[in-house]
Parts: structure tokens; C-alpha cells; sequence
């Protein structure tokens, strides 16, 4: 290449076609930006707004060039942090309903990891946003650069792969040419109502600066347009069936039905069919405050208005929700056995939720056409503005809390002692209620105001107590519910709607972790308001800390002599250039709102509020959070035996059952009540979901009745398998009785139509497994999964996952130990193959995906420790396969020192090892190094059981066969223990020769009819 070529080149000296031109990558992307659409309800408009960028080493040389030589339209702004940045761009989406976006750029390494928690909440909320992170370089040729990772297993994984889990489109243009297509599906994915949300391209730094001949047609005009899903003729029928059958229906309006722009669509529904309205955090102010069905706030969050009309309905309506834990109540707010579901909602996913029936459809258009559907439809609610005037008395009583009254006691009850809220008041120099100021707040304000909210204790307060009269002025950030949203957002609110005012209602410890773009406001002269309310702690956390019997631990700003940690968070804003007040009563509080309105410069109000003067739960309010099962404090005890009775209340769903029938759970029938039948009660009943154990048997009753007793369960008690078997209300049995009774259970079983789980063996002999198979293969598909859990250990299957990518060549040679450290007195000597080696047999057959030809048992020399009569330990098996590996096992059952299993395979280029397994620390202490180890299997595999019942639970509320080790598998470890044990006789090889997998057993089996 001569000199002359690697000169840069500009676009007016460019040697492109004339249906091309020549610019770089960075440039090309500019330019397409400039010219994207969108067209909702016929208006059309550019759909990208601007970009927000701070520059380093990684973007400024590209596309810094390209935004400074030619923006086009685009607004260009310099942000101060890029989490900030990114939420001013999310809350400006946001508020205006997805129409337009903001683009934001960092440089490579931090700067672009700093995006992941704001593409989170973006994800959550499903608001687009386009990141535009810049990466390493696609040559590699200068690796490792400046704030570069370096990935032992992989050169192409960088910072930026941090963003694919919470991207909805993500891609890397390594080369100029891939802008095109990777622009086309980022697009795709930001103008689609269903499927909105963050898209990442990341920009490799040389690629953004290096030229390329584009096409002049991928610079045309673009408009996507925004089409409104139109509900079918069925789903309407349906819908309006189910509306016309129900008394006391209620309509939840999400976030969806804002985004829809349905406020006068809900409002026309509502008024005609008498049907109140609920809202959710994203879904409030679709419909202002004012309107008389409006009963606010739903769930946990929720005025007991709301809560009241929810715990009434015989039918819900969803509208655009998602159902969060928030707005259900961890789904005991909605009652399955009288409550039907309708959910309206372009997202097919969403919509399937509760098992609802689904609308994939507009709701703006959905609401409408029901309401002409159902003409002459009026619901059974009669007391609705009684309702409504019982709750608007309790939000004047919390609009007039007053701490010096003499019978003052805190909304958040029994947590904090008077002397400890005296002393709040005295270093914080307040008397002033949260619930009093909020609300003076709200009435202070104008109407046309728009309120940010996030994080902390005052999602709740504004949820219950915050009444937006004009539409979409409550812009509340809950799903993902991020702390140090609410300044930068408020910045957004201001760029999309610059006529009103912006107020930011923030927590002192949200403000503390994020409020950077208070400069970017003061850079660019756009006014925000920010009001912090300073409790001096992480008070919402306190709250959930000290409701389930935790001790005030970390949750309280205090300093390291305990005192209480004060701020003036005025001063702080001050500096940066803000008009500030102080504010610690209602009277300090309105002077400096109504001063602020007049300012023309971004302020700032230093509110001093007491704990515990939040707004607590009204009805529907239980929330299901992590209590500690083992603690030595009565007060958590007390709330771990609260959170499981809520448990207990919950709605649980699954899919479609055996019988074709929509049904909650899977209903389990056990046989046998020992020890691992019991461990499967417990599973199923405490640990997994989807199942009820409805039956159970044992050939000790009092056992059976134990077990029922014990568990808590609403169980019947049958006296044998038999009559078990026979009730037609169970949809899978688990034969979990001693070894010996298991191919009769399961050959009697199978004559009816239920799923069978059981435990190994499948049967003692091998006519025995032999007949389970024939008589399975005589049913339309599989019905039966073999209780070998090792397939579903996370180590072993890991293990199995690199072996068949090839990483170590074709497998060789397999090493294997299964140690015990004793066993029972009637442990025999052919039970170290039934019963401990046969999981190994099992194993290492999957694990190949290899036949055996032969099996050989050899003794080393005999233990000491050995005191069963006849019982030969240590052995030692080896096991050849058809394709010529060699597996050696050692089985040591006296091993003494503790439980353990070994595995390693030696292939062609390499070696796999299963790492020890273990959470106790290593210990090294005077020249020695130890750690604990475990005693047997039950927590070794504890992970294996529960995710193998699952999977079987899963399948079967699928109505569909398991896919699990089938009985054929059970029939292969049948052969093999039968062939160990003949060579445990003369330690001889023993062939072992077993007939080409039945057809029935290769396929997957289609779900019956």
C-alpha cells in the first residue's frame, strides 16, 4: 500500500460510487440516527432525540468526532456519571410513553460498566434506550489496553458482555459493515410495544474510526410505525363471556395500559360497567386521582380502597401489568378458588400469567371495544364512593400526624422506642411526620407538576398517599426500583416535558448514592426540583429488618460512637450551584415550594423528616421476603413461622395437568413414608412448587400417619399401594417403599393413567426391570422417571457439558470413587453394587452415552473396619464400554473418614476432573492444612434431588413424559448389577450384552391427546 493510500481521506475527496459514501463507522451511525421515525396514531416525528456522552480514550477519537463534526438534529449533552446519564435518557423515554429516546455513550471499561445497572432498570420497565458503549479493539493488535479484562477462557469477551443479560438486543460491530444489520435489529426491538426495552451496541474503538463505502439508502428515511394490536374476534367473545359472568370484577391499570395512552378509554369502561380501577406504580396517573371508580394504589403499596375492592372481586382485569410481587402481594391478594383473570397485554408472555385468559392485544382498543360489547353490563359494587370517602378520611388523618401530640404513636409500630425517635428529633431538629409532608408536598404543588419516585420508604408514601390529578404527572420507577434514579430522572421528565415543573422526591440515602446530573441540569439550564427527605437512614430496609425480628443492624446512619449521622444536603447543592432551602416543618416546607416555583434555577429542599412516620400496610399487604429458617432470636423465629403460614395462603400455579384441566398443582400420591420417603414429602411440600401430596401409604400405617402428622399435610392415609392407585384425583404416584416392593407398585401403576417416579431400583431382578419395560412400552408414551439423581448434580452435569464439546478429545480412560465412611449392619455384599455402585453404572452410562461390554469386580486387600459378615471392602470394579473406555470405580464403604465421590476423565488432549465438593473453609494452622468434609450423601446431593423432582414435577403439570433416566435406563443399571454380582463370585470379566434401545425409549413422546 503506498503512502499516498494511508492518508485520511474525507468525504468530499472520497472515491465511492455515487450510490455510496464513504464515512466511518461512527459517522454512518450518526447519520442513521438522524434519520429514524415514528409514527403512533398517524403522527409522525423523529424518534431519537439526542445523545448523552462522557467522552475517554474509547469513544472520543470516533464517534465524539462524528457527534462534533455533524450531530444533525441530535441534542448532544455531556453527562457527569453514566449510570445518571443513562436514567435521565430511561426517565425521558419513559415519560413520553416510548415516542422518542436519548442514545448514550462511555468510554471503554468502567465507563461502559457503569451502564448496567440503569440497562437493568430499563430492561425491567421495558423503556428503549440505545447504549452505545465503546469497546477494545477488534484487531486485538494493541491487547490489553487501557482499562481492558482479559478473560482466561475467552480474547472476545470484554467489559461490555456484562450488558447481553439485561440488553434486548446486544451486539458488537467488529467490522463497518455489520452497522448496518446490527442498526436494523436494534430498531426493530426499540420501536416494538411488545418487546421494548435497552439495546446495546457496543463500538470497538478502531472500528468506529474506520471508513467504509455505505450504501445512500441506508441513510433514507425510516418511519416505523406503531401498530395498535387489534384483540380477535375469540378473545374478545370471551373476555366479555367472562365480564358478563362476574359480579365483582376489578381492572388493574399497569404500566401497559399508560404506555397505551388508555386513560379515557379505562375512564369510559370503568363509568359505564361500574367497575372500579386499581392502580399499579407504573400504571398510576393513566387515570387522574379524581376520577370517582379510581381507587388508587394496589397490594403491598397499595390504600386499603384498593386492597378492599381487590379482596372483593370475583373477577380481574388486567391491563398492561405484570403482576409483581408488589402488586399481588407475593400472589396472596388474589384468590384463585373464586377469582378469574383476564390480562390484556401485547406481551403473549405476560399475558399468560395466573393462568388468565389472555388478551395479546392494544388495551387502549381492548377497553374500548368491551366497553360496546358489554351495553346494558353493570357490576355488583354499589358502595364504591363509600369506599373511596373512607379512604380519602385516613389520608387527612395522615395529612395532620402530629409527633407532640400526647397520644402520638408512629405509623411504623413497636420498633423504635420513644427515646430513640426523641433523639432523631433532637439531632435532626424536626417534629415533621414523612406522611405530613408528603402530602403538603402533593397539595402544594400545581396539578400539572410531575412527581419522580424510586427508591425507599417513599414509593409507599406516594403509592397510598400521592394524588396525581392531571395524567402522567407520577412517574414512579418500581420494577426495578433503583436507587439514585430519582435526580437524574427528574432531569428526563424536564427534557420531555420542559413547560412543567419536575420535582424529584428522594431519600437522603438514594440522593447520597446518586445524584451527579443535579450538574448536568445546572450545565444546561433545565430547572429541576429536588426535595430530600432526610431520615438519616436506609429507613424502608430498617423497617423490613426490624418487622421480621431483626435487630437495627446496618440500616441506621450512625457514626462509629453511635451517634446519628446529620447532613446538610443544602450546603451540598449549594455548592454545586442550586437555590436551597431548609425545611422541618409544614409551614418551612410550603415557603419553600412556593418560593422554588419561582426560581428559574434547579433547586434543592433539605427536608428533615422522623423515622417510622411513613405510611405502613392497608389489607392486602404481605410480602414474602427471605426470613432466616435458623436463628437465635425468638423475634426472627416468630417471623420465619409467619412468612411460612403466608406461603401457605399463596396462589401456586402451573400449567396444564394430566386430566387437560387448568389446575394449580400437580397432585402426588407417595408410597412408602421411610426416610427417603419422607425427604420426598418434605421436598415436595416445603422446598419445590407445583405439587401437593394428597396420598400416602406404607406398610406401616403409623408411619404413613407420622408423616401426614409431621408434614402438616391434607393427606389421605391409604392402606395399601393398591387403593392408593386407585384414586382417579392423583396425577403421579413416587414408590419410594423398600426395594423389593417396587416392580409390583409400578407394574400396577401402570395400569392406570399415572405419572410414576421411583426410586432405584427399579426392580431387584432383571426379569423383573425387564417386565416394567415391556408393560411401559405397551403405553402411548413414557410414563415412568428412575430415581438416579447424580444426572442432576450442577458438578457432574458441568462436567458432562465439556466432555461433549469435545474440549479433551475422545474419552479414554474414567476414574471413579464412591466412599461411605460405614454402612448398616445388613449392608451386604451384593449391595455394593445394588446400592452404591449402581449409581456409578447409571453414571458413567449417561456420561458416555456408551454401552458397557463387560464388568469385572476385583477385592483389594480387606479392611479392618469391614463388620459386616460376608461384606468384602474395598472393591474395586472395572467396567469397559463398547467403544473400548475403560471405567474403574473403587467402592469403599468403610471407609470411615467421611462421604465423598470422585470422578475424573482422561481423553485424547486433555483431562476433567469434578472439583471436591464443599463450604467449609480450608484451614491452615501450625505447618497443616484441613477442612471439614461431609458424612453422607443427604447434602451432598441434597442440590440433585431437588432439581430432579422438578423436572419431573414440570413435566408432568406439562402433561407431558418425563425426561428423566426412563425405565429402560433402570433396565441397563438391572443388567449390569446382575453381571457385577456374578463377577463378585470369581473376580472374573462378566460380557454383558444388552438388545439396541427400543425405539419407544429413543424419541421424545408427544404429549397425549
Amino acid at each position: 500500500m503506498s503512502a499516498m493510500e494511508l492518508e485520511p481521506q474525507t468525504k468530499t475527496s472520497q472515491r465511492s460510487a455515487p450510490d455510496t459514501v464513504r464515512l466511518t463507522t461512527a459517522q454512518a451511525l450518526v447519520r442513521f440516527l438522524n434519520q429514524q421515525y415514528i409514527d403512533v396514531d398517524g403522527e409522525v416525528t423523529p424518534f431519537v432525540e439526542g445523545i448523552f456522552a462522557i467522552f475517554g480514550h474509547g469513544n472520543v477519537l470516533g464517534l465524539g468526532e462524528a457527534l462534533q463534526e455533524d450531530p444533525g438534529h441530535l441534542n448532544v449533552y455531556q453527562g457527569h456519571n453514566e449510570q445518571g446519564m443513562a436514567s435521565t435518557a430511561i426517565a425521558y423515554s419513559r415519560q413520553l410513553y416510548r415516542h422518542k429516546i436519548f442514545a448514550v455513550t462511555a468510554s471503554a471499561g468502567p465507563g461502559s460498566a457503569n451502564f448496567v445497572t440503569a440497562a437493568g432498570n430499563a430492561y425491567v420497565n421495558n423503556i428503549p434506550i440505545l447504549f452505545l458503549p465503546a469497546d477494545t479493539f477488534a484487531t486485538r493488535q494493541p491487547d490489553p489496553v487501557l482499562q481492558q479484562i482479559e478473560v482466561d477462557g475467552s480474547a472476545t469477551t470484554t467489559t461490555n458482555d456484562t450488558l447481553k443479560p439485561v440488553s434486548k438486543y446486544w451486539d458488537r460491530v467488529e467490522r463497518p459493515e455489520q452497522l448496518m444489520s446490527a442498526l436494523l435489529k436494534a430498531f426493530e426491538v426499540l420501536t416494538n410495544p411488545a418487546m421494548a426495552g435497552p439495546v446495546t451496541i457496543a463500538l470497538p474503538q478502531d472500528t468506529e474510526a474506520q471508513a467504509f463505502d455505505y450504501p445512500r439508502s441506508f441513510f433514507k428515511k425510516r418511519v416505523h410505525v406503531v401498530k395498535r394490536i387489534q384483540p380477535s374476534a375469540a378473545e374478545l367473545a370471551e373476555a366479555t363471556r367472562l365480564i358478563k359472568a362476574s359480579s365483582y370484577p376489578v381492572l388493574i391499570v399497569g404500566g401497559g395500559a399508560k404506555f397505551s395512552e388508555a386513560g379515557p378509554a379505562i375512564e369510559a369502561f370503568s363509568d359505564q360497567l361500574k367497575i372500579p380501577i386499581v392502580e399499579t406504580p407504573t400504571g398510576k396517573s393513566t387515570v387522574s386521582s379524581a376520577f370517582a371508580n379510581n381507587m388508587g394504589g394496589t397490594g403491598v403499596l397499595g390504600t386499603a380502597a384498593a386492597n378492599d375492592v381487590i379482596a372483593k372481586a370475583d373477577l380481574i382485569i388486567g391491563a398492561g401489568t405484570r403482576y409483581t410481587d408488589f402488586t399481588t402481594a407475593s400472589k396472596t391478594a388474589i384468590d384463585p378458588e373464586k377469582t378469574h383473570i383476564i390480562n390484556i397485554n401485547l406481551n403473549r408472555m405476560q399475558s399468560y400469567k395466573f393462568d388468565g385468559f389472555p388478551v395479546v392485544a392494544d388495551v387502549r382498543d381492548t377497553l374500548t371495544q368491551l366497553t360496546n360489547a358489554l351495553s346494558g353490563y353493570e357490576s355488583g359494587f354499589t358502595d364504591l364512593v363509600d369506599i373511596k370517602a373512607a379512604w380519602q378520611k385516613e389520608r387527612n388523618r395522615l395529612a395532620h400526624t402530629n409527633y407532640d401530640a400526647p397520644d402520638f404513636t408512629p405509623e411504623v409500630k413497636n420498633q423504635f422506642s420513644p427515646e430513640t425517635l426523641a433523639e432523631y428529633a433532637a439531632k435532626l431538629k424536626t417534629h415533621f411526620t414523612q406522611t405530613e409532608a408528603v402530602i403538603a408536598v402533593n397539595d402544594t404543588i400545581d396539578p400539572d407538576s410531575i412527581m419522580v419516585a424510586a427508591a425507599g420508604s417513599l414509593p409507599g408514601d406516594v403509592q397510598r398517599i400521592w394524588d396525581p390529578v392531571e395524567p402522567n404527572t407520577y412517574h414512579m420507577e418500581y420494577g426495578y426500583s433503583m436507587m439514585g434514579y430519582e435526580v437524574p430522572a427528574a432531569l428526563g421528565v424536564k427534557l420531555a416535558e420542559p413547560d412543567k415543573e419536575s420535582y424529584a422526591l428522594v431519600g437522603d440515602g438514594s440522593f447520597i448514592m446518586l445524584h451527579s446530573e443535579l450538574v448536568t441540569a445546572l450545565q444546561y439550564h433545565k430547572k429541576i426540583n429536588i426535595l430530600v427527605f432526610d431520615n438519616s437512614g436506609f429507613a424502608s430496609i430498617n423497617n423490613l429488618q426490624m418487622a421480621q425480628g431483626s435487630n437495627s443492624y446496618l440500616t441506621e446512619f450512625r457514626t462509629a460512637d453511635h451517634d446519628i449521622l446529620t447532613i446538610d444536603f443544602a450546603k451540598i447543592a449549594e455548592g454545586y450551584g442550586a437555590k436551597t432551602y431548609h425545611a422541618n416543618d409544614r409551614e418551612s416546607l410550603i415557603a419553600a415550594l412556593e418560593d422554588a416555583k419561582k426560581q428559574t434555577v434547579s433547586t434543592l429542599i433539605d427536608i428533615k423528616v422522623l423515622p417510622k412516620t411513613m405510611t405502613q400496610g392497608y389489607g392486602q399487604s404481605w410480602w414474602r421476603v427471605g426470613v432466616s429458617e435458623v436463628s437465635d432470636n425468638p423475634k426472627v423465629q416468630k417471623a420465619y413461622r409467619a412468612i411460612q403460614e403466608g406461603i401457605d395462603q399463596a396462589f401456586k400455579y402451573y400449567e396444564k395437568t394430566a386430566k387437560g384441566a387448568i389446575n394449580m398443582v400437580v397432585k402426588v400420591g407417595v408410597i412408602g413414608t421411610g426416610a427417603m420417603g419422607r425427604a420426598h414429602i418434605d421436598r415436595l411440600t416445603n422446598v419445590l412448587n407445583g405439587a401437593k401430596v394428597v396420598a400416602v401409604t406404607d406398610i406401616n400405617q403409623e408411619a404413613a400417619k407420622a408423616a401426614v402428622r409431621d408434614f402438616k399435610l391434607d393427606a389421605k392415609v391409604y392402606p395399601d399401594d393398591t387403593s392408593l392407585l386407585q384414586d382417579p384425583d392423583i396425577d403421579a404416584v413416587f414408590v419410594v417403599s423398600f426395594g423389593g416392593a417396587h416392580e409390583a407398585t409400578v407394574l400396577k401403576a401402570l395400569d392406570t393413567d399415572k405419572f410414576i417416579f421411583t426410586e432405584k431400583p427399579l426392580a431387584t431382578t432383571l426379569e423383573g426391570a425387564k417386565r416394567i419395560v415391556d408393560k411401559e412400552m405397551g403405553k402411548p408414551r413414557k410414563v415412568i422417571q428412575v430415581g438416579f439423581m447424580r444426572r442432576y448434580d450442577e458438578g457432574i452435569h458441568a462436567l458432562k457439558t465439556q466432555l461433549d464439546s469435545g474440549i479433551i478429545g475422545t474419552p479414554l480412560v474414567v476414574r471413579a470413587s464412591h466412599i461411605n465412611p460405614d454402612v448398616a449392619a445388613n449392608y451386604s455384599n451384593e449391595m455394593a453394587i445394588t446400592d452404591t455402585l449402581i449409581h456409578e453404572i447409571d453414571e458413567m452410562h449417561w456420561l458416555l452415552d456408551d454401552d458397557y461390554a463387560s464388568i469385572q469386580i476385583t477385592y483389594p486387600r480387606q479392611s479392618s473396619k469391614v463388620n459386616n459378615e460376608g461384606l468384602r471392602d474395598p472393591q474395586l470394579a472395572t467396567l469397559t464400554t463398547k467403544k473400548g473406555v475403560v471405567i474403574q470405580v473403587l467402592v469403599h464403604v468403610t471407609a470411615q473418614y467421611g462421604y465423598e465421590v470422585k470422578l475424573e476423565v482422561v481423553g485424547e488432549t486433555g483431562e476433567l476432573k469434578l472439583p471436591d465438593y464443599g463450604f467449609a473453609p480450608i484451614v491452615r494452622t501450625q505447618a497443616t492444612q484441613q477442612t471439614a468434609m461431609e458424612t453422607s450423601w443427604v447434602k451432598r446431593f441434597l442440590q440433585a434431588y431437588n432439581t430432579e423432582v422438578q423436572e419431573f414435577i414440570d413435566q408432568v403439570a406439562k402433561n407431558e413424559s418425563p425426561i428423566g433416566p426412563s425405565a429402560w435406563d433402570g433396565y441397563i443399571a438391572a443388567v449390569t448389577a446382575e453381571a457385577g454380582i456374578r463377577s463378585q463370585k470369581d473376580q472374573e470379566p462378566v460380557l454383558i450384552n444388552v438388545a439396541a434401545t427400543p425405539a419407544f425409549y429413543q424419541k421424545k413422546q408427544a404429549v397425549k391427546a
